[in-house]
């Protein structure tokens, strides 16, 4: 953070804060979307792929709960992925009645590059500032963690959300997106 800058946007308390943060984040957010669409990944596509690349395999019920749609648009949406090659379904092992889905290779490729090309913009931002600056964003990544928890604050059930929209990869299960 330029201190000229800090100085130029004191905030008047925690309401003008709270909106220059959500504003800040609603741009980078933005930014970050920009690099997927060069990739032909919609936000909803990018959260699943990423979904699957950290967890466990699901059913299509478990995924769309995870992502907050409904099971009819999630089914749609799987069966583009799956016709695209980027994601399988296969039997259950414990229970051969039940079908999971998974990535596929290509569908891993496509993750880990839409992730790496995410994060290289982001370094390359962070490259610009000084070690204070850069200290005062790991500050703010600290103070933020608590709110970027995988369960979003009571919504009402996740069949009632937006159709065909989610939240927005490889690293060990338990890393996001």
């Amino acid at each position: 953070m330029r201190k000229d800058d800090a100085v130029k946007h004191e905030p008047a308390g925690p309401d003008d804060l709270a909106e220059r943060l959500y504003v800040t984040l609603h741009h980078v957010g933005k930014r970050l979307r920009m690099l997927d669409d060069d990739l032909g990944l919609s936000p909803v596509r990018f959260s699943v792929l990423g979904a699957l690349a950290f967890h466990p395999p699901m059913t299509v019920g478990e995924l769309a709960r995870f992502e907050h749609v409904r099971s009819p648009s999630m089914t749609r949406l799987l069966r583009d992925m799956e016709r695209d090659g980027l994601v399988e379904r296969v039997p259950d092992p414990a229970d051969g009645r039940r079908t999971l889905v998974r990535l596929t290779g290509a569908g891993r490729r496509l993750v880990t590059t839409a992730r790496s090309r995410k994060i290289a913009w982001v370094a390359a931002v962070l490259a610009s500032e000084d070690s204070a600056g850069r200290a005062a964003v790991a500050h703010v990544i600290a103070a933020l963690a608590p709110l970027a928890g995988d369960d979003p604050p009571d919504e009402g059930p996740p069949d009632e959300g937006p159709p065909d929209e989610g939240p927005p990869d490889g690293e060990p299960a338990g890393v996001t997106p």
